[in-house]
């Protein structure tokens, strides 16, 4: 296993202790609560509609000006 992977694994184990841990003050732990109020909410993703083709492409043009600009600041540009 790479070192990578082992990480993520650990990050996974430790994730699981941390939302079935149950809260000092209120009854129940983060899982429970997700599984009451979060998951109910959420709605799977259309797929395959020209919309999200069309968000992706501006959200990846949108990053590449922000990690410009980033660069430019660093380099002492204005």
């Amino acid at each position: 296993m790479s070192r990578i992977s082992i990480s993520r694994s650990r990050i996974a184990a430790t994730a699981v202790l941390l939302n079935d841990h149950p809260f000092k003050r209120l009854p129940g732990c983060r899982r429970d609560r997700f599984e009451m109020q979060g998951r109910p909410t959420l709605k799977p993703l259309a797929i395959g509609t020209d919309t999200q083709v069309v968000g992706i492409s501006r959200s990846r043009r949108c990053c590449q000006t922000v990690v410009a600009m980033i660069k430019t600041h660093r380099n002492g540009g204005s």
